[in-house]
Protein backbone atom coordinates (compact mmCIF):
# COMPACT_ATOMS: atom_id res chain seq x y z
CA UNK A 1 0.00 0.00 0.00
CA UNK A 2 1.49 3.74 -1.29
CA UNK A 3 1.61 6.19 1.41
CA UNK A 4 -0.38 9.23 0.41
CA UNK A 5 2.20 11.88 -0.33
CA UNK A 6 1.50 15.27 0.99
CA UNK A 7 1.75 18.54 -1.34
CA UNK A 8 4.96 20.22 -1.82
CA UNK A 9 5.60 23.67 -0.47
CA UNK A 10 5.67 24.83 -3.59
CA UNK A 11 2.21 23.29 -4.45
CA UNK A 12 0.61 24.75 -1.06
CA UNK A 13 2.11 28.25 -2.25
CA UNK A 14 0.59 28.33 -5.83
CA UNK A 15 -2.67 27.52 -3.99
CA UNK A 16 -2.63 30.34 -1.23
CA UNK A 17 -1.73 32.92 -3.93
CA UNK A 18 -4.20 31.51 -6.20
CA UNK A 19 -7.33 32.10 -3.48
CA UNK A 20 -5.63 35.41 -2.31
CA UNK A 21 -5.88 36.24 -6.14
CA UNK A 22 -9.50 35.32 -6.43
CA UNK A 23 -9.89 37.70 -3.04
CA UNK A 24 -10.07 35.43 -0.25
CA UNK A 25 -8.38 34.77 2.67
CA UNK A 26 -7.07 32.31 5.12
CA UNK A 27 -8.66 31.73 8.61
CA UNK A 28 -9.13 27.83 8.97
CA UNK A 29 -11.27 27.71 6.27
CA UNK A 30 -10.89 30.21 2.62
CA UNK A 31 -13.46 32.93 3.33
CA UNK A 32 -13.60 36.51 1.23
CA UNK A 33 -11.34 39.54 2.24
CA UNK A 34 -13.98 41.68 2.81
CA UNK A 35 -14.88 39.36 5.59
CA UNK A 36 -11.38 39.73 7.57
CA UNK A 37 -12.91 43.01 9.68
CA UNK A 38 -15.91 41.78 10.60
CA UNK A 39 -14.57 38.42 11.74
CA UNK A 40 -11.11 40.43 13.77
CA UNK A 41 -13.75 42.27 15.52
CA UNK A 42 -16.17 38.81 16.60
CA UNK A 43 -13.39 36.90 17.57
CA UNK A 44 -11.83 40.14 20.02
CA UNK A 45 -15.33 40.07 21.56
CA UNK A 46 -14.50 36.49 22.94
CA UNK A 47 -18.34 35.81 23.02
CA UNK A 48 -17.76 32.44 21.41
CA UNK A 49 -16.56 28.95 22.47
CA UNK A 50 -14.58 28.38 18.87
CA UNK A 51 -13.20 30.07 16.18
CA UNK A 52 -15.45 28.69 13.77
CA UNK A 53 -18.67 29.46 15.84
CA UNK A 54 -17.30 33.01 15.68
CA UNK A 55 -16.80 32.86 11.43
CA UNK A 56 -19.95 31.42 11.07
CA UNK A 57 -21.43 34.38 12.98
CA UNK A 58 -18.70 36.47 10.82
CA UNK A 59 -20.00 35.30 7.37
CA UNK A 60 -23.94 35.78 8.63
CA UNK A 61 -23.17 39.31 9.85
CA UNK A 62 -21.05 40.10 6.47
CA UNK A 63 -23.91 39.00 4.79
CA UNK A 64 -26.89 40.54 6.53
CA UNK A 65 -24.59 44.04 6.00
CA UNK A 66 -24.52 43.11 2.34
CA UNK A 67 -28.14 42.75 2.10
CA UNK A 68 -29.39 46.03 3.85
CA UNK A 69 -26.78 47.95 1.55
CA UNK A 70 -28.90 46.40 -1.24
CA UNK A 71 -32.24 47.99 0.33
Amino acid sequence: MMRQQRPSREKQAEYRTLQRSKGLCEVSTWVPEEAREVLKKIVSEGRFESLQAAYAEGIIRLSQEKSNQRT
